[in-house]
């Protein structure tokens, strides 16, 4: 049998043009089949940080839904917005931070101490925070419907759990929690003496995916300062 005869000067091999056009098919093919799958991790209430460290672990980060990137969940129309980019995307897995600042148990003293203006100036920010939290819920309960992933995270021991619509939600049928300290995974803090220190930040975790909760149960054994 003869042997193939050697490429000529207009082989696709050797021109450049052609390698950075198949190179460029074979990228366009990676984005469709990315599209096709949707993405692996969508944070809400959350600036992209989960997403920062995605390709370290062979995932793929979808958009970050928060105020500063668009998204203000005090307008219904952005809700419904976020609500159909969750869906076009299907995520495996979603991270929900809503805001916590007023479900602090300090806020409850500040009552006492304020008084009346200041009462009724928390109320009002406590029923858009619960609003805010009833939301994470909807987005969760719409992940659990589709056999997906969620992940929802507060601090431990302020007033969220206490409230009617997350006691029926921990309630509910392969909804767990864990406690964990946030200094054992690097969280860190300036203290008022300028010194950087591990912060303790106790945090629960809310998950219907129990090999993440696993990895969300450390407490500080109480070897350092805070």
């Amino acid at each position: 049998m003869p042997e193939p005869p050697p490429p000529t000067e207009g082989d696709d091999d050797d021109e450049p043009d052609a390698k950075r056009a198949r190179a460029m098919r074979l990228e366009d093919m990676k984005i469709l089949a990315m599209l096709a799958r949707g993405c692996d991790v969508m944070e809400v209430f959350s600036p992209e940080r989960v997403g920062k460290v995605c390709a370290e672990h062979c995932l793929t980060p979808g958009p970050a839904l928060d105020l500063i990137t668009g998204y203000d969940f005090t307008r219904a129309a952005d809700k419904e917005r976020a609500i159909k980019m969750i869906d076009d995307e299907q995520p495996e897995l979603i991270t929900l931070s809503p805001p916590c600042t007023e479900f602090c148990r300090l806020q409850s003293l500040n009552r006492h101490v304020h008084g009346q203006p200041y009462i009724d100036e928390h109320d009002e920010l406590k029923r858009q925070a619960v609003k805010h939290v009833e939301f994470c819920i909807k987005l969760a309960k719409k992940q659990i419907r589709r056999g997906k992933w969620f992940l929802f995270e507060h601090p431990a021991y302020g007033d969220t759990w206490s409230e009617e619509c997350m006691r029926q939600f921990l309630a509910l049928p392969g909804v767990e929690w864990k406690i964990a300290d946030q200094c054992q995974y690097g969280l860190t803090a300036l203290g008022k003496d300028g010194v950087t220190r591990p912060a303790r930040k106790p945090t629960r975790f809310v998950s219907n995916a129990w090999c993440v909760l696993e990895e969300l149960m450390k407490r500080c054994p109480g070897e350092h300062e805070h």
